[in-house]
């Protein structure tokens, strides 16, 4: 199978172009030359198998010979809203959330949070959701939100349509996940969160579920509760 890159620009009379990091991956590390076919796909569901016309030194030229639209198959929706982790245990937070199938992340501000979602750290999620769907072959980019605070996020998804849940290593339920509907999970830091935020929370009706008889770390909260909501979600729109 040809190796995937992502499209960032629109296809113009079957042509288009890559630049940047996408080029240089194709024309650095895997050494492409003209006649070369890889996939190239836009983020919204759209496949091109193109051929190499020409590599640059800060681009590369192609011409599209195929191309097919995959309606998403991640749905119902579901938003993680989660506290992030320092270091590299971000960059295997993302890759799970885009693996597993989420549709949203949104970096999560609290009192007890280690770490900021500053504009810098955005643009490295983005290119990390982009790096992340390359391996997988997911054609469907997971959107990544800007920080939220829990005041801010509540207010958001005021009127969601679907399931408001919050990690609780400590809560009764463990079953809301399993809900053939659209979910938001709000995931908090190691050490969770504060008691006036778990508060806000209930204030606004957010049910606090549970999905390990452990305490899990940020990114394996984040992962297991996606696993489990997009497993039950893929078997009951496969049945």
């Amino acid at each position: 199978m040809a190796e995937r890159f992502f499209l960032s620009q629109p296809v113009v009379d079957q042509k288009v172009s890559l630049a940047d990091d996408q080029a240089h991956h194709l024309a650095r590390v895997m050494r492409a030359k003209s006649g070369d076919e890889v996939m190239l796909f836009d983020g919204c569901g759209n496949e091109y198998l193109a051929v190499v016309d020409e590599v640059s030194k800060k681009s590369v030229d192609l011409s599209i010979k195929t191309s097919n639209f995959t309606a998403d198959p991640n749905l119902p929706e579901i938003v993680v809203a989660c506290a992030l982790p320092k270091g590299d245990r971000q960059k295997f937070l993302i890759e799970k959330m885009v693996e597993l199938g989420a549709n949203r992340f949104v970096p999560l501000k609290t009192a007890r949070s280690v770490a900021e979602a500053s504009s810098k750290v955005i643009d490295r999620i983005e290119k990390q959701v982009i790096e992340a769907s390359k391996q997988c072959r997911r054609s469907w980019l997971m959107e990544v939100s800007p920080q939220a605070t829990i005041a801010s996020l509540l207010d958001s998804f005021q009127d969601f349509k679907g399931s408001r849940l919050v990690a609780d290593p400590y809560a009764n339920h463990n079953d809301l996940l399993l809900r053939d509907e659209a979910c938001v999970i709000a995931v908090g830091p190691e050490g969770g969160f504060a008691a006036d935020e778990s508060q806000l929370f209930a204030d606004a009706d957010w049910t606090p579920v549970c999905f390990s008889p452990n305490v899990l770390r940020i990114e394996t909260a984040a992962a297991a509760a996606v696993a489990i909501a997009r497993q039950s979600k893929f078997k009951k729109s496969n049945s």
